[in-house]
């Protein structure tokens, strides 16, 4: 049996101000297995020259710091409305982001090693009026799947597509398949049904659905395990995991092991970014 929670928004650490800090996606990208926090690369959905894309967010206990030092090659296209970032498995420092139109870009990050970018390309087959707020790249079993989302706008749904996956290319391979997802909340009109898309190694997948009416709010969000995807998409009861009001989540990762977990991020426009976390972290 799953059980469901309604976090209170008192747990949320903030973590930028402004409509230009909001958080669109995330991906682990370190952890201090001493429980003393992790660390995510995350993506903001900003359009204009100069407006940061792509940074970095540390969690500590009761403290959130993030940097978007992480600028990009100054020959490479500037992404307009990233939306969503994954790990590539079995690739450590590498991951894909994807704007809401569809356009990926496939990259190398270390600390050290700094930031190199692939030729980018789009997802096939993009259906008219698409908007994407989800994506993932996962192995299950032997098989490599990259999955993304429409996010749909109540009264119309939200529709999963995905693929084969090419990890050296690291590319999307064959003709996608689709489902609608019918997700049960929010239910005010013009609710999006994925706002950000996780699947795990097992072929779960994860959703989670917001209520944005407006630069102000009010907002809510929900996580949703939305069924499991394996050569086909079985869609589950919609379990809903936990629920939030007052914030617009749209980046989601989880942190696995005995001192992990799950981190949100939001994308609260004119409120900023916050992120909240129930990762085992030492004092």
């Amino acid at each position: 049996m799953m059980l469901s929670l309604a976090l209170a928004s008192s747990t949320w650490l903030f973590a930028g101000p402004g409509i230009t800090q909001g958080i669109s996606g995330m991906a682990l990208f370190s952890r201090d297995h001493e429980g003393a926090g992790a660390t995510f690369l995350i993506v903001r959905d900003n359009k204009q020259p100069g407006e940061p894309r792509l940074g970095m967010l540390e969690l500590r206990r009761g403290l959130a710091i993030h940097t978007d030092s992480i600028m990009l090659p100054p020959d490479s296209e500037l992404p307009v409305d990233l939306e969503a970032i994954s790990p590539i498995p079995d690739q450590p420092g590498r991951y894909m982001m994807m704007t809401s139109a569809g356009r990926c870009y496939a990259f190398r990050f270390g600390v050290l090693e700094g930031l190199a970018m692939e030729a980018p390309f789009n997802v096939p087959n993009i259906p008219d009026k698409a908007n994407f707020e989800g994506m993932s790249v996962q192995k299950i079993g032997d098989q490599w799947v990259m999955a993304w989302a429409h996010r749909g706008e109540l009264p119309e749904k939200a529709k999963l597509f995905w693929t084969g996956f090419d990890p050296t290319t690291l590319k999307p391979v064959g003709t996608p398949q689709s489902a609608e997802l019918d997700v049960p909340w929010p239910l005010a009109k013009g609710s999006r049904g994925v706002s950000d898309l996780r699947i795990d190694p097992s072929g779960a997948v994860f959703i989670t659905a917001a209520a944005d009416f407006g630069d102000d709010g009010p907002f809510q969000s929900g996580l949703f395990l939305a069924g499991t995807l394996n050569g086909t998409f079985r869609p589950a009861l919609m379990t809903r995991l936990a629920w939030f009001e007052g914030k617009k989540i749209e980046a989601f990762d989880f942190v696995p092991g005995k001192d992990g977990g799950v981190v949100f991020g939001t994308d609260d426009e004119n409120l900023g970014g916050s992120v909240w976390q129930n990762l085992w972290i030492n004092d």
